[in-house]
């Protein structure tokens, strides 16, 4: 079986210096690097509310079906199910039972995941391109 997993990262500097960041600030940061919404698209960051609404569901110790984070998050059934999938393919989000959870106990975790990841894949690509510099002879 082929896993695909798609990883999509914007390494942004952290803003540091700015003075009254709070956890709002810091998660929008981080889904901004983690490239959650399009801030030209998504006006009203839809993928970052769910997200939102995903990390208080697991905090909570909750499983949530696609009405209820549509309720909670103030949107469409219809966008939420969007989103849930890009999330899933992402590996951020995973479903049981019609029911919806962030793939692992933290935001921490979900690093792990990604960076293990990256990083097989990274090694992958790598022989690949030696193999390339070998058959171009360069």
């Amino acid at each position: 079986m082929i896993r695909v997993r798609k990883i999509t990262i914007t390494i942004r500097e952290f803003p540091y210096d700015k003075k009254g960041l709070n956890i709002n600030d810091e998660l929008l940061w981080l889904s901004d690097v983690l490239c959650l919404f399009d801030s030209k698209r998504d006006k009203e960051k839809s993928k970052f509310r769910l997200f939102i609404e995903l990390i208080k569901a697991r905090k909570q110790k909750e499983v949530l079906t696609s009405d209820e984070l549509a309720e909670r998050a103030h949107l469409s059934r219809g966008t939420i199910i969007h989103h849930i999938h890009d999330l899933e393919d992402r590996g951020y989000v995973i479903s049981k039972d019609n029911k919806y959870l962030l793939s692992e106990k933290n935001i921490e975790f979900i690093f792990r995941d990604i960076k293990r990841d990256f990083d097989d894949f990274y090694d992958e690509i790598k022989k690949v391109v030696k193999k390339l510099d070998q058959e171009l002879e360069l």
